[in-house]
């Protein structure tokens, strides 16, 4: 099942793709059902996929010293989870779980890097959009130590 090129327009790592290459990208992509509370990318596992989130929500989480899962962020449809492995070939940061009944569109990098190879163009956007993707969410986290920071220098 490919995914709509409609539902593909939605998504910021997808901006600014023509008709034909949005074309092209929809056929990498299957559905996936996730159920509520279902954990779907655990911290540390090797992973290439990749998700569009078209229904539902996700929460990204991180194990605290006390081995307690703290939420770093909500995701929701039109955003994505797991693009960071097009940046590099590491292992997940965090543990991603489902809020409530989760669908989703999947892939890997290894589609997605033939794509690209074939399509240089839309490799091209696609990693730009990336970028500026990446950033936001550094500079989100960024914002989440300071506060924490601020919180811990305030104790003493």
């Amino acid at each position: 099942m490919s995914v709509s090129i409609d539902v593909l327009r939605g998504y910021r790592l997808f901006s600014e793709l023509s008709e034909s290459e949005l074309k092209s990208l929809s056929d990498k992509f299957r559905m996936k059902t996730v159920p509520d509370k279902e954990v779907f990318i655990h911290a540390n596992e090797i992973s290439h996929n990749i998700y569009l989130i078209v229904e539902g929500g996700v929460s990204v989480e991180v194990a605290t010293p006390d081995q307690s899962m703290e939420e770093l962020a909500k995701l929701h449809k039109g955003q994505t989870v797991g693009e960071f492995i097009l940046a590099k070939e590491t292992r997940r940061s965090a543990t991603v779980r489902a809020i409530g009944e989760l669908t989703l569109y999947e892939t890997s990098k290894d589609e997605l890097t033939d794509l690209f190879e074939n399509h240089p163009r839309l490799g091209y956007l696609v990693y730009r959009n990336l970028s500026e993707v990446l950033v936001d969410r550094i500079r989100d986290t960024n914002m989440l130590a300071r506060n924490a920071l601020g919180l811990i220098s305030q104790q003493f």
